[in-house]
């Protein structure tokens, strides 16, 4: 058996998200490294424009979980329509991990 736990996941990070802060922290030690004007600013650039798309990405995923939440409530309220969710996290023991790229790719 492995030594890492195998409990439910309290919280998922994106591999996106995941993926922004490694560049971003790779960028900030080039950052700091860098020596004239010119490479600092193109640096600068680089990281303005990961935090664009990092924020892009956060509204696309923040308009979705608001549809969910949404489609959840009108379905609790209508005998009419009617909503199945599936969760297959548990079928297979893994260990806890916190990236769902990481996560779902074993």
């Amino acid at each position: 058996m492995l030594d890492e736990e195998c409990n439910v996941l309290r919280s998922d990070h994106c591999g996106n998200c995941d993926e922004f802060k490694a560049k971003l922290k790779g960028l900030e030690v080039v950052l700091r490294n860098a020596f004239n004007s010119e490479e600092k600013g193109v640096i600068e650039k680089k990281i303005r424009d990961l935090e664009t798309e990092n924020k892009a990405h956060k509204l696309k995923a923040e308009v979705f979980y608001r549809r969910k939440r949404a489609t959840r409530i009108y379905c609790q309220s209508s005998s009419i329509r009617e909503a199945i969710a599936m969760d297959y996290q548990k079928n297979l023991s893994m260990p806890n991990i916190t990236s769902n790229e990481t996560y779902y790719k074993r």
